[in-house]
């Protein structure tokens, strides 16, 4: 992924999720993901939290394992107060953590 490229997106003004990976399939799932979101917030009176949101994106993740999404993602966020955090992997796997990371460093030689 480009050094200059958006790496962090906002899904919810408590909800964001940082990735590695290719940038115009991050930009589809996020832009996805909040327009569920923003149909889930309509629906119900209240936003989603972020354990709602990481499982909509699990999902989606997983409708295209054929044709995965390029893309490891973690989504982060407060809910209730609470911080918390989960890591997916291209195919939907859902992990909640601590702490995380994604991609690789490249080093200049």
């Amino acid at each position: 992924m480009s050094k200059g490229a958006k790496k962090v997106f906002k899904i919810t003004d408590n909800i964001g999720v940082a990735c590695a990976g290719i940038v115009g399939d991050m930009q589809v799932l996020t832009r996805e993901a909040r327009a569920y979101m923003s149909i889930y917030q309509y629906d119900r009176g209240r936003p989603g939290t972020v354990k709602n949101t990481a499982k909509l994106i699990a999902n989606l993740l997983s409708s295209r394992r054929m044709f995965p999404f390029l893309a490891e993602t973690i989504i982060a966020g407060v809910t209730e107060g609470k911080p918390e955090l989960y890591v997916l992997d291209p195919i939907g796997s859902l992990l909640p953590d601590k702490f995380a990371a994604v991609g690789q460093e490249l080093k200049s030689r």
